[in-house]
């Protein structure tokens, strides 16, 4: 692995050894905590700061290596599969974020607005690599999340007055697309702009959803009833 995944990967982990690092003293536990348990007397919140850690490397791993990544579940990727390796990847970097943000205490719009950076950065570098076209892919997709994902972060940053109304419309969005990830992939995968692909393709569009549905449902449970 080169330096600068090295680099990432610490950079991943870091919200996380920070917070361990931190006393645990005279602050109040984080929105996404109201309901606390615990595990043998450890501290649950100590345990969420662990696993959005450990989650946050993981995908890390999966989107800056991800020939490696799928090697050490047997699998071997290339052109869709590895992009859509790499875009789950990325989906739990995100998620890593969201959660880090949201234990922290961060306002849920400030929480979904950072979570939205990992994706679009990857969309950009997608459309400037000219990745799309060297696998017949429809690049216009990319052009919609990068526009979609700017214009809510935008307004989730701002704190605009429709940035509420824009959450939840773009949850919708994004069920919509879980769903179709999910229980059709082939169909979805047509929709993208490809007319043939393989059964490794199918296999890791099916899991992409899951992680984006994944990603989706803690940022629900936010939106909706946080």
């Amino acid at each position: 692995m080169s330096r600068i995944s090295v680099l990432l990967l610490l950079l991943a982990a870091a919200p996380t050894a920070a917070l361990v690092a931190r006393p645990m003293t005279a602050r109040p536990p984080a929105p996404a905590l109201r309901l606390k348990g615990g595990l043998g007397g450890v501290d649950a919140e100590l345990v969420a700061q662990l696993a959005t850690g450990l989650g946050s490397m993981n995908g890390a791993f999966s989107a800056l290596a991800p020939e490696q990544a799928a090697e050490a579940y047997g699998v071997k990727v290339g052109g869709l599969s590895q992009m859509l390796m790499e875009c789950t990847g990325f989906s739990l970097v995100a998620q890593g974020i969201f959660s880090a943000k949201t234990l922290a205490g961060s306002s849920i719009q400030e929480a979904v607005a950072w979570a939205l950076v990992p994706e679009t950065v990857y969309f950009v570098q997608l459309v400037l690599q000219g990745r799309a076209a060297k696998i017949n892919m429809n690049k216009s997709g990319h052009f919609v999340v990068i526009a979609i994902n700017l214009f809510l972060a935008h307004a989730c940053f701002t704190g605009a007055d429709h940035a509420d109304t824009a959450l939840k419309v773009w949850l919708a969005w994004g069920a919509i697309n879980v769903v179709a990830f999910i229980a059709a992939p082939e169909p979805a995968l047509k929709a993208w702009g490809l007319s043939s692909f393989t059964a490794t393709d199918v296999v890791f569009m099916r899991s992409h959803g899951w992680n984006v549905g994944g990603l989706l449902a803690a940022q629900a449970s936010q939106i909706l009833w946080g």
